[in-house]
């Protein structure tokens, strides 16, 4: 199984620019792709795939790499994700004081893209039943501003 939540591909590139005249900006753009969802142990365990106390359920003793058992047993991937961020400064010198302004946006394409997830610790192991207890989702925020002034002496 694969590391949970985090992206087994990642790649960044950027641009940044110094002006002469105190000033800058900063443009990235991220990726993470192959994520999958934390797991619950439980689910893959023999009990989870084999004959429940309940002898009369159908769905019971389920046959490796059949469909059902491949839903039981397998981990889910997410989405590959996208961001893209800029962010600008500015600073201004005031007798021996600088003065420094930055703002940025970041995921500025306003990707709502599930940050990680994860399945409940319960499972339907009499019924075989894998949307009983459905997975948690957790979703990154949208587009994000920010400004800043410091004060520097």
């Amino acid at each position: 199984y694969y590391l949970a939540n985090t992206p087994q591909n990642a790649a960044s590139a950027g641009f940044k620019y110094i002006g002469r005249k105190f000033w800058g900006m900063n443009l990235s753009a991220n990726y993470f792709g192959k994520r999958y969802m934390d797991i619950n142990y439980n689910r893959r365990t023999d009990y989870a795939v084999s004959l429940p106390y309940n002898t009369d359920v159908k769905k019971a003793n389920l046959a490796p790499d059949t469909k059902l058992w491949n839903e039981i047993i397998d981990q889910q991937k997410l989405d590959d994700a996208i961001t893209i961020n800029i962010s600008g400064n500015k600073s201004f010198k005031y007798k021996k004081y600088y003065i420094n302004f930055s703002t940025g946006i970041d995921n500025v394409l306003n990707n709502k893209f599930v940050s990680s997830a994860f399945e409940q610790w319960r499972f339907d192991a009499v019924n075989k039943n894998i949307n009983k207890f459905p997975p948690r989702y957790y979703f990154a925020s949208g587009r994000n501003y920010y400004a800043q002034i410091a004060l520097r002496f």
